[in-house]
């Protein structure tokens, strides 16, 4: 409907300004859309927003529609000949203003009811539904009192007392603010979700562009930067494959188009994306994409560029951080204290998001699952998960180019490399990712897999595996409990790359060792190595076998690999093996030059994360995005902040634009945007 309206507004301005003009649309919107819109009006009726559990019958998720007549009633606010008077009344006196008004508490928590028996369990509502529910309420709220329409019938009956809908320094507002402010000191709770973050993101473009209040407009306006900032470090040509929090009914799929509205919103205002146009049309993402690109947000001038052009690559480290009780039995989420200090209760969680990527590749990290446990959960798992949980996705070296739709990791592992971790691979620990090189695992049972690759990949890609003297697999001298393999992709347009592939594994009959199949990938520059023989040669010489010893115990027991760019990593020999342990996939890192037997480590915190370390952690950056130059080295610019107290700094210097966030007080967020 908004879209129609909007071309039959453009088609009627384009024939006022040239009568003989060639139409804009084929077809045309039809000249008595604004009446048939006005008779769909009158058809809206008001239910339960939020979600609604158990066996309970009544109607829940009204939110979702909510959002979308707020977004139709503001977008022709000032065209009544698009949007009649009559359907405006009728949006809001049927659709949105029965829940109209102050008192929001209820709209914050959520029960699971049998009939006849009554409410059994009460949860805390979910991110996507608390900002979809309070940001259409506040602007059903403002429509009221404003009256831009000067609709008589808004001044009497349910509307004459008007003190009933003022937003100002009520608590709606202020949790409002909260609830948007939160995001630049702890990240989004529903961390990539399918679909919610595109709710989420749809709700926030709402405030941002109808908000009479400054403040509320600059708060929101902070959170969709942020998101579309982690968005530019997070993609390549507008896709897009991280670990996530919400829903499990997409615990299985691998896809990256499935269910992520967000791409679309942003492809469709970032352009540049590489799928077919026709990928709109799946699923919600036509209707995602035509709100962002009808409404009034626009990324900012310094993340846009970013998300169009990676120059010569970047490592970016992410994460969002909660309490265990953030999101508690019994009661509303929990964001900021009365004196305003955005805090974490209970137990800290943090979750990592880790990104590599180059204008030819992106090297994911899948990141690692993480159990959220809340009363009662447990009743409504699905597949060993719940909906809470953080889940991981495979580790993958995802190219440029077009990909597509992929149901199952069959189908993923025909376009692109990965090592999936567990057979469930949403249970994985797939977190062992710096820079361009990641190392993994496969582990499905009490199966002896210690001496198989834990890689897939496509099989076109087999026969670029460079071969000598009829050997593809090649061992250090004196042989350890290594084998390397060499792909050679830098003649092909869309790869230009080398990938050292390396299975690693140790003898011990024991299920930390044999049950699993252990592995790493590192992606080197073409321009590196003049040959693939050159780069074995490179590869086997610094890497000796005594660096990967059979040893089950003591400090010779850790894998040290020596990337193509002069680091050192060490690698956690049990990788996966009892996850609810700290262990660190990448134990240490030392720089290019340093010698591992007599030189410290670089600290591990300030450049990939160390979980064994809450302090560390909790200190780490929500968001650091640095570049590299074409080796893969870090230049030491950064083109990204954000500490995880409020701000967030994005510089970036191709264009000499800079974005810089303040939500450190949540009542009185800042913005502003320079171009030097």
């Amino acid at each position: 409907m908004a879209a129609g309206l909007y071309a039959l507004g453009e088609q009627r301005q384009r024939t006022r300004d040239d009568p003989a003009a060639a139409p804009l649309y084929a077809p045309g919107a039809a000249a008595e859309l604004p009446a048939q819109v006005q008779a769909f009006t009158h058809t809206l009726y008001a239910f339960r927003p939020g979600t609604v559990g158990g066996l309970s019958k009544q109607a829940g998720d009204y939110d979702f529609l909510m959002k979308e007549m707020v977004s139709l009633l503001y977008k022709f606010r000032d065209r009544p000949e698009l949007l009649t008077d009559d359907a405006a009344f009728s949006i809001i006196d049927r659709a949105l203003g029965p829940l109209a008004g102050l008192h929001v508490e209820e709209r914050l928590s959520f029960r699971v009811s049998v009939p006849l028996v009554g409410a059994l369990l009460e949860y805390p509502e979910t991110e996507n539904h608390v900002l979809m529910t309070l940001s259409s309420i506040y602007l059903t709220n403002q429509w009221i009192v404003e009256n831009p329409r000067h609709d008589p019938r808004l001044r009497v009956g349910a509307y004459r007392d008007l003190r009933r809908f003022v937003n100002r320094g009520s608590k709606l507002e202020d949790l409002l603010l909260q609830a948007t402010g939160r995001v630049l000191h702890n990240g989004f709770w529903e961390v990539n979700g399918r679909p919610y973050q595109s709710m989420t993101a749809h709700a926030l473009i709402n405030l941002s562009s109808f908000a009479s209040s400054e403040r509320v407009r600059t708060a929101a306006r902070n959170a969709l930067d942020y998101l579309c900032t982690q968005f530019a470090f997070q993609s390549l040509e507008m896709k897009r494959l991280g670990p996530y929090r919400r829903s499990v009914d997409n615990v299985t799929t691998v896809g990256m188009y499935d269910n992520d509205g967000v791409i679309f919103m942003l492809g469709a205002l970032a352009g540049g994306y590489a799928w077919p146009d026709d990928f709109f049309g799946s699923g919600n993402a036509g209707g995602h994409a035509l709100w962002a690109a009808l409404l009034d947000y626009r990324v900012p001038a310094a993340v846009h560029e970013l998300m169009l052009d990676k120059h010569t690559g970047f490592w970016a480290r992410m994460q969002s951080r909660f309490g265990d009780a953030d999101y508690a039995y019994g009661k509303p989420g929990r964001y900021f204290s009365a004196a305003g200090d955005a805090f974490a209760h209970g137990n800290p969680q943090f979750l990592q998001e880790l990104y590599f990527v180059t204008p030819s590749f992106m090297n994911l990290a899948g990141g690692r699952f993480t159990r959220y446990p809340i009363l009662g959960d447990e009743l409504t798992g699905n597949r060993g998960i719940h909906d809470l949980d953080f889940l991981s996705r495979p580790l993958a070296i995802i190219p440029r180019g077009h990909l597509p739709q992929w149901s199952n990791l069959s189908q993923m592992a025909s376009d692109v490399i990965l090592m999936p971790g567990e057979s469930q691979f949403w249970r994985s620990d797939n977190s062992g990712t710096y820079k361009s090189f990641s190392y993994g695992y496969f582990h499905d049972g009490d199966r002896d897999r210690h001496l198989a690759s834990p890689m897939r990949m496509p099989e076109p890609l087999r026969s670029h595996l460079y071969r000598e003297d009829g050997r593809q697999q090649f061992e250090p001298q004196p042989a350890g409990r290594v084998h390397f393999a060499f792909l050679d992709l830098s003649a092909l347009p869309r790869f230009g790359f080398y990938v050292v592939l390396g299975s690693v594994g140790k003898s011990e009959n024991s299920e930390r060792h044999r049950y699993y199949s252990r592995g790493f990938w590192e992606v080197v520059p073409r321009q590196r190595f003049a040959s693939a023989s050159a780069l074995k040669d490179y590869v086997l010489a610094h890497n000796p076998g005594a660096a990967f010893t059979n040893d089950t115990e003591g400090r010779r027991r850790f894998y040290r690999y020596s990337m193509t760019t002069g680091e050192t990593l060490e690698l956690d020999d049990r990788l996966g093996f009892a996850q609810e342990q700290c262990d660190n996939p990448i134990r240490r890192v030392w720089s290019a030059g340093a010698d591992p037997d007599t030189d410290p480590p670089q600290r591990l915190s300030d450049i990939l994360f160390n979980r064994c370390d809450a302090d560390a952690i909790a200190h780490m950056p929500l968001l650091d995005a640095r570049e590299v130059d074409e080796s893969f080295q870090l230049t030491g610019r950064r083109l990204a902040y954000a500490a995880g107290d409020g701000e967030l700094w994005v510089d970036n210097p191709y264009v000499g634009a800079r974005l810089q966030l303040d939500s450190t007080d949540y009542r009185h967020p800042k913005r502003s945007e320079s171009l030097r």
